[in-house]
């Protein structure tokens, strides 16, 4: 099942995070104010998640996360 993902946070100072962000395909730019903001594709990103186990290796590598019927959204920042 594909599932398109996005992050709670906006901006990053925290290179290791950013890592992880940009092995699924989020990019960055310099923000001038508050280190380095965010930037989707404008495709998207999109992982393939089919048994229990792939849900469970995606949570150990990025945290948190928030299930949707067709979205994750990395939970890496406060939400209202």
């Amino acid at each position: 099942m594909k599932f398109d993902v996005t992050t709670s946070g906006y901006f990053y100072s925290d290179i290791e995070s950013m890592g992880r962000l940009s092995i699924l395909g989020f990019k960055f730019k310099k923000h001038q104010q508050y280190g380095w903001e965010i930037v989707s594709p404008e495709e998207g990103i999109v992982v393939e998640i089919n048994t229990l186990e792939d849900l469970m290796k995606f949570v150990s590598e990025h945290g948190e996360i928030i299930l949707g019927e067709d979205f994750i959204e990395i939970y890496n920042d406060y939400r209202e």
